[in-house]
């Protein structure tokens, strides 16, 4: 199923810095038989979203890049 998000930024989960997501990206990817799924991330009305990630040429036949900012929770 393909998402549309309502912007650009992903939120991290609360305690996690950008620096600490970047050392531990791995805990947030489930491998499926398709494709990865990209979990525990929220979007700008602070729902948590999963991406379903798939190599492009499966959708279009082209090369592609997708890029998200990701921004740190507020909330303490």
């Amino acid at each position: 199923t393909r998402k549309v998000l309502d912007s650009e930024y992903l939120t991290l989960p609360k305690g996690e810095s950008v620096k600490s997501f970047s050392k531990n990206y791995g805990d947030y990817f489930i491998k499926e038989k398709d494709c990865l799924i990209l979990k525990g991330l929220s979007n700008k009305k602070s729902d948590e979203v999963n991406l379903s990630l798939v190599p492009y040429y499966q959708a279009g036949n082209e090369r592609y890049g997708i890029y998200w900012y990701l921004k740190e929770c507020n909330n303490n």
